[in-house]
């Protein structure tokens, strides 16, 4: 799951190397769309969470009907979230453009780009909504092919579709790149779709039942809107972090860009190895097995700590010749180090709450993450933001401190919630009340 997850923000550090080809400006109109496009994948990944949980408490409690019946749900939901979704990011996506990039050329590129971009939509949450059918059966393998493949396809259709063939067509410039995307995920969905349906728990004797269901949707939609909502204003958090490096140019627009692409390739693996931790600990949750939840729960954050730290070590010590593979504008690459270095410390914090998010979406709480994002996002970056740079002028690296101070603040809040909630439910949350 991890490295398929990987790949997938794979796709982001390949765009942007093609996108330095350009100049500066084309990172920037990347880095400007990266709010619609992180909205896509947060969308997916919620879609995803609330199947996994429904469908691997069923599984754990050998409900198999009710378990083939939610999952076809949430594949039909997932039709119906991305069609919504891909109406609204049309509507909405020339506001936020307007409000993070000034008037001119980058303005029109960046809508001219998104436009293409937004049509992946369905692509990612279907796909991702019919990997949580085989994640719940314990095959993670599908989507890893899936990915590689599509990785590998989108390093020759990028330069493909951007630069074209000479004598056959020009190119689309940097909207390519969209394009691009647009056929590999296309692809991916494919597949995946074929996968589930073939897999023992869809191609039992039960029924497929497509058509919606009031209770189950219902069901789907109490754990993915909370959820989605979550990484919404994760996204919240995105704008205003752009709102602030309008003032410092081009290039910190640029260096932000490419930075949170780079630590989101790192990130993604965190967040897959939660992922894994919420498959397991809904079917055990099912099954009564709380003790092999705790046990779970403390491997994904020994395991997962470790390789957050040896990510963010590793950020530490090539962040310069990272970036310097993107731009060879001084200033960029000068922002873009300063951004790696504070980021990359916060990969073991995201790692913590990402697990401890997982077991709450298990319990069917996803609330409660909400209300700590919601605290984090408005309150958190855009307190600590404004303390660091405008109170206090520390300029960008004011911006990163300021993230850095939420995030941390939000961690300990979720650790003492999920500790409260946890107890409840199971006894405990690293070991039973009683023990």
């Amino acid at each position: 799951m991890a490295i398929g997850v990987m790949l997938t923000s794979f796709y982001n550090v390949v765009d942007n190397f093609f996108a330095g080809m350009f100049s500066v400006e084309g990172l920037a109109v990347l880095s400007l769309a990266t709010i619609v496009l992180f909205l896509l994948i947060v969308l997916s990944i919620a879609t995803n969470a609330a199947i996994v949980a429904l469908v691997g408490k069923s599984l754990g409690a050998r409900r198999m009907a009710e378990a083939k019946r939610l999952a076809c749900q949430g594949l039909s939901s997932s039709v119906i979230f991305s069609v919504t979704a891909a109406a609204v990011f049309w509507m909405g996506s020339p506001w936020l453009v307007e409000a993070i990039a000034t008037p001119g050329e980058l303005q029109e590129k960046t809508v001219d780009y998104l436009n293409l971009a937004i049509l992946s939509t369905p692509a990612f949450i279907v796909s991702f909504s019919a990997n949580a059918i085989l994640v719940t059966q314990g095959q993670a393998v599908p989507m890893l092919r899936a990915q590689l493949a599509s990785a590998i396809a989108n390093c020759g259709l990028n330069p493909l579709f951007m630069f074209g063939i000479p004598g056959l067509f020009s190119g689309f410039g940097i909207s390519g790149i969209a394009i691009s995307t647009l056929v590999c995920q296309t692809g991916v969905m494919i597949y995946v779709v074929r996968q589930a349906l073939k897999s023992e728990l869809m191609s039992q004797g039960e029924r497929a039942t497509y058509r919606p269901i009031r209770e189950d949707f219902a069901s789907i939609v109490r754990l993915t809107l909370p959820i989605s909502a979550g990484y919404v204003l994760i996204v919240v958090g995105i704008f205003v972090v752009q709102v602030y490096l309008k003032r410092f140019g081009v290039e910190a627009i640029a260096a932000f860009g490419v930075g949170l692409r780079i630590q989101q390739v790192l990130l993604m693996t965190g967040l897959a190895i939660a992922a894994a931790l919420r498959a397991i600990a809904a079917q055990n949750v099912g099954a009564g097995e709380h003790a092999r939840v705790r046990e779970a729960l403390r491997y994904c954050l020994k395991a997962g700590g470790f390789l957050m730290f040896v990510a963010a070590l590793a950020l530490w010590l090539a962040g310069r010749p990272l970036m310097a593979l993107f731009s060879d504008d001084p200033e960029v690459v000068r922002i873009g180090v300063e951004f790696l270095k504070v980021y990359g410390l916060l990969l073991p914090v995201h790692l913590f709450t990402f697990s401890l998010n997982s077991l709450l979406q298990v319990f069917q709480r996803p609330a409660v993450a909400f209300g700590i994002t919601l605290f984090r996002e408005l309150f958190g970056v855009a307190g600590f933001v404004a303390l660091f740079v405008v109170a206090w002028e520390m300029k960008t690296l004011g911006i990163w401190l300021g993230v850095a101070a939420s995030v941390v603040t939000a961690g300990l809040l979720t650790l003492i919630v999920t500790t409260i909630i946890v107890r409840k439910q199971i006894g405990g949350l690293f070991q039973n009340q009683g023990d």
